[in-house]
């Protein structure tokens, strides 16, 4: 090899359609750490498919994880229409005006105000 120009001679079989030099030039690939630089190209494309299929699975677990999130939650708001439309019949049940009558009667003694104590108020501006 010689040191100037990075060059390798090797012997190899001459054919017919080559010359008659049986010595031939060719280059010699750089190294790093004593492996050949193709191998890190090799290495850092191995680990950045592995970098992207990792990446890839993080994403569609997240996009599973949210969708269970969002069914939750649809599944939460269908509960709670259900409970405030029972809390609503409950509230309509509750203000009957026949049933406000009656507990007025039975629980607080009350009864029909007798005409001595109606006040007429009027249309008098106070």
């Amino acid at each position: 090899m010689n040191a100037r120009t990075k060059t390798a001679y090797s012997l190899r079989p001459m054919g017919y359609s080559e010359g008659t030099s049986m010595i031939e030039a060719r280059s010699v690939s750089s190294t790093l750490l004593g492996v050949p630089m193709n191998y890190y190209a090799i290495l850092l494309s191995f680990l950045l498919l592995i970098a992207s299929g990792l990446f890839w699975v993080w994403v569609r677990v997240e996009h599973i994880k949210t969708a269970y999130h969002i069914n939750d939650l649809q599944n939460q708001l269908i509960q709670l229409d259900e409970t405030e439309r029972l809390l609503e019949v409950e509230r309509a049940s509750l203000r009957r005006p026949d049933r406000l009558r009656r507990m007025a009667k039975k629980q607080f003694k009350m009864h029909a105000p007798r005409v001595q104590q109606v006040i007429n108020l009027g249309t008098k501006n106070l």
